[in-house]
């Protein structure tokens, strides 16, 4: 019984610690749970705690990314044993970062003291999420850092970025335990540290580290709406295009008009004829800035944003989506994966550094869908802009987790940049973000709606712009191996005495 409960325990506080994000937002689970984890970890040899920490991941992962199953099953015809392969085996894949970031922590700090748990813990979590960021082509989902995005510890967002809250996560986590557990001068001591970096986070959210450039623009967010099952069916090309066409005849009256990703899946220039129906649709003052597909010379495609109207520019889509928009090893794999039947699976990337779009007088960095997750690639896009814009077709996600998880992360691309963000999706979730994270205007999912709004360009760099989240990283680093040189210097002392 007690080894049964040695393996739910670590799995249930991976499940719990999701409800710390979108849709529950119990942002204190995502401080308690780790910090428990570490509590179970250090009475454990590292293989034990390596076991542990899979579990803890196998939960988390495993509620966190089940929309993974929805977007395989539901939208790409697979059948359901292949869908539970694929989901089965990318929450393994990622269980295996916490079950290393549990055998680091015990390999590296066998006996570890009062401040070593409290500095070092956090520190390799930060490390293995940041390694989840890149290694094959990156996963970044679910940073603990994003479930601080509407709490007073947001104020820190500008300043350490989403790693530096995911590190504050665990470290306040560790301090609430030790309040909560501990007994006198223990307890203040904890209890103080709470407080002091409640208030500092709190003050730092009335820093206003960037200002309004004075561009002040009425922004109009089409949702169309259109079933994952007819976008790419040729037969409704027109009928799609006359929808967002329609709905854009009645926002008329705003200056920016915003359609989401793959919103003319005619592929440019073969659409043509119908961005020369949009451009006589519009007045003189209006701009329209859209999703589309565009051809390359070797019959390959680009998931592109494009402008008409009152600006200029294009931007092809960087950070593809691995099994969505290409094929992994596609000459290993043969046919196999054409199971997948993915509308989308032969796009190649654009350069990672491209121009922002003119849009009347604002300059904006683009995003496209899972761009946005994608911490340094944002602050990348924001370097030269005034706004934001990630544009996204959301319906793969199904009725899940997933678009709500989603929009919370672009909550914070706003709060770390000190920018407008807007972001137009297919069916959800629609909104404008100001640059404290704050949503200003949100679209209620799974309807056709015009979402109207105001943004205004920002100038300036928060710390963290400046920094970079490499500075971060680097910190977290420094802490690690510090504490591994103070641990061997003190044996070495010992060694000598003896």
């Amino acid at each position: 019984m007690k080894r049964i409960l040695n393996n739910i325990v670590p799995l249930l506080l991976g499940v719990v610690t999701v409800m710390a994000f979108a849709p529950w937002n119990w942002f204190v689970l995502a401080m308690l749970a780790p910090a428990l984890l570490e509590r179970r970890l250090v009475q454990r040899t590292a293989k034990q705690a390596a076991w542990q920490g899979f579990l803890y991941g196998f939960g988390f992962f495993g509620l966190g990314v089940s929309w993974v199953f929805f977007s395989i099953h539901d939208y790409s015809n697979a059948p359901i044993i292949i869908g539970f392969i694929i989901t089965l085996s990318l929450v393994t894949a990622l269980a295996g970062f916490i079950a290393l970031l549990a055998y680091l922590y015990r390999r590296l700090f066998p006996m570890p003291g009062s401040y070593t748990r409290l500095f070092c813990f956090p520190a390799l979590w930060v490390l293995l999420e940041w390694s989840r960021a890149w290694f094959l082509t990156g996963f970044p989902w679910l940073f603990l850092g994003y479930s601080l995005i509407d709490t007073p510890l947001a104020g820190f967002g500008p300043v350490m970025g989403v790693y530096g809250l995911s590190y504050l996560c665990i470290f306040m986590g560790i301090l609430l335990i030790r309040a909560i557990t501990g007994t006198g001068k223990q307890t203040i001591k904890n209890t103080a540290a709470l407080i002091v970096f409640l208030i500092a986070g709190f003050c730092l959210q009335l820093v206003n580290w960037t200002q309004p450039d004075g561009n002040v623009y009425r922004v109009a967010l089409i949702q169309g709406n259109i079933e994952q099952e007819i976008k790419w069916a040729p037969e409704k090309f027109q009928q799609n295009f006359l929808t967002y066409l329609d709905m854009t005849e009645t926002a008329q009256q705003t200056d920016i008009i915003i359609w989401p990703e793959a919103a003319l899946p005619v592929p440019l220039p073969y659409g043509q004829p119908f961005i020369e129906i949009l451009e006589e649709t519009i007045s003189a003052n209006n701009t329209v800035v859209f999703g589309a597909i565009t051809t390359t010379e070797n019959d390959m495609f680009h998931n592109t944003v494009q402008v008409v109207g009152k600006g200029s520019g294009e931007y092809e889509k960087y950070h593809l989506v691995p099994f969505g928009e290409y094929i992994p090893f596609y000459k290993l794999l043969g046919g196999a994966m054409d199971l997948l039947q993915l509308p989308m699976s032969f796009t190649v990337p654009g350069a990672r550094v491209q121009a922002p779009l003119q849009v009347q007088d604002w300059q904006m960095g683009a995003l496209i869908c899972y761009e946005i997750v994608f911490p340094s690639l944002s602050l990348s896009r924001a370097q030269d802009s005034d706004i934001l814009l990630t544009i996204s077709n959301d319906t793969w996600f199904g009725r899940s987790l997933g678009p709500l998880q989603h929009f919370q992360m672009s909550q914070m691309r706003a709060l770390e940049t000190g920018r407008y963000l807007v972001r137009a999706t297919n069916n959800g979730i629609s909104g404008i973000v100001d640059p404290k994270g704050d949503v200003v205007a949100i679209a209620e999912q799974y309807v056709s709606t015009t979402l109207v709004s105001q943004a205004q360009g920002m100038h300036g760099k928060t710390p963290i712009m400046r920094v970079t989240h490499y500075a971060v990283l680097s910190l977290m680093l420094l802490i690690i191996v510090a504490f591994c040189l103070k641990k061997r210097y003190k044996t070495t002392i010992r060694d000598k005495l003896l």
